[in-house]
């Protein structure tokens, strides 16, 4: 949030980011990719030291870069800070007392990565020039960090008034938000609630200081129709047959589509498919998804992908054959939602702050949501060993980029 606040804000002609030891630390914490894909213009500079203090920091890392960039101003901010659009309102004061308002904006941003924070060496936002102060530092000639001008940012923002007045806030480790907070900002903190800060995170990573949650509809926006998945050639046992009649009764829909290779067979199967809402739907097992060779696959891997073809195809209610329903779900129909989903509570996709359940949720026709998480296995490979990377933690990764478009009701499956 720190780099892409102070791309909207400051807007500066270039921008560096500084990382320490390994970005690509987890599945969850993907910094510099999400960086790339979304700011090409952004350069990252990796660096491997050990830092001691602050001084340190800025001389042997982000100060011979900035000197060799040959601009005139250089800024940085550090990583438990958040940028706002009243930054230039700031009066930056220098050592002599007196006061800027107006600095040049055409200089270095320079981000300070996690390591930064995790030792507490910078925090806030420091101004500097080229000039022979800092380049005597860069020599080694000065024992302390010739700040020109320094901006300190709030550490506590007001519950009411306009996000458009914050200068800048340290976000992460102090203030008041830091019992809501904690020590990590997840976009999942953000998707309500209405004081000042709360809007401004909205505004960085949504470009809308609105609420994301989806608005209910009048009329409902994703068909009464229920699908399942039935591959291989099996009998219907009793639990299947308690899990379909609670669809039958309780969910009650318009109609009921068994996705499958093979019919089922046995006594209980018997028992429903004489009902008028039940219709078979040969379906032939995915070999292959996004280029990945899917013959090998296990099967539940297979109805992953399979229940994602038929959802953005058709619409409707997926469940899986061991779900037991005891209550109605028709008026999440009447969502302006891609998706309905609920988290799950397996121990599945460390580092995620929550992983979304893939055996039972609500789409409507044409998912945009549904067609991402599907895109997402052309990397299967690379989690080949770890199931629920693309069928659950990667959902949670579009959700939190998208969350306009997900409506999530731990109602749903408990």
């Amino acid at each position: 949030m720190s780099v892409v606040s102070a791309i909207k804000f400051i807007d500066p002609s270039a921008i560096y980011v500084v990382m320490y030891g390994d970005s690509r630390r987890s599945f969850y914490f993907t910094l510099e990719e999400e960086l790339k894909e979304k700011f090409p213009e952004v350069q990252f500079i990796q660096m491997a030291s050990s830092l001691e203090n602050d001084s340190s920091a800025i001389t042997e890392d982000i100060l011979p870069h900035f000197l060799q960039s040959r601009r005139e101003v250089g800024i940085i901010v550090a990583t438990d800070t958040l940028v706002g659009p009243a930054l230039w309102d700031l009066c930056f004061t220098n050592s002599s007392g007196s006061c800027n308002s107006s600095l040049d904006t055409d200089g270095v941003f320079v981000s300070a990565n996690r390591r930064y924070y995790d030792r507490s060496f910078i925090s806030g936002i420091v101004v500097f020039r080229r000039n022979e102060s800092s380049l005597r530092l860069l020599e080694g000639k000065l024992n302390s960090l010739p700040e020109e001008y320094s901006g300190p940012c709030v550490d506590q923002v007001i519950d009411s008034g306009d996000w458009e007045r914050i200068p800048c806030v340290t976000t992460l480790r102090r203030g008041r938000y830091h019992e809501t907070f904690h020590d990590h900002i997840t976009p999942e903190l953000v998707h309500s609630g209405n004081s000042p800060l709360h809007r401004l995170i909205r505004t960085v990573l949504y470009d809308s200081p609105e609420e994301t949650t989806p608005r209910k509809l009048d009329q409902p926006a994703i068909p009464n129709d229920v699908h399942m998945i039935w591959f291989g050639k099996r009998e219907f046992h009793f639990i299947h047959y308690l899990s379909f009649k609670s669809v039958l009764t309780v969910v009650n829909p318009r109609r009921v589509f068994i996705h499958g290779d093979v019919e089922p067979f046995g006594v209980y199967w018997d028992r429903v498919k004489p009902d008028h809402r039940v219709v078979f739907v040969p379906t032939k097992q995915p070999t292959e998804v996004m280029g990945v060779n899917f013959t090998d696959v296990p099967m539940e891997h297979k109805a992953d992908v399979a229940r994602l073809e038929i959802l953005r195809q058709y619409g409707g209610l997926y469940s899986d054959f061991d779900v037991f329903w005891v209550r109605p779900i028709d008026h999440l129909r009447y969502y302006d939602a891609d998706v309905i989903a609920s988290y799950d509570m397996a121990p599945h996709c460390i580092d995620f702050p929550n992983i979304i359940q893939i055996g039972v949720f609500l789409a409507r026709k044409g998912s945009e949501f549904l067609k991402l998480w599907y895109e997402g296995y052309r990397n299967y490979d690379l989690y080949r060993g770890h199931w629920a990377a693309i069928s659950m933690c990667y959902p949670y990764k579009i959700y939190e980029r998208r969350p306009e478009r997900v409506l999530i009701d731990n109602h749903l499956q408990v």
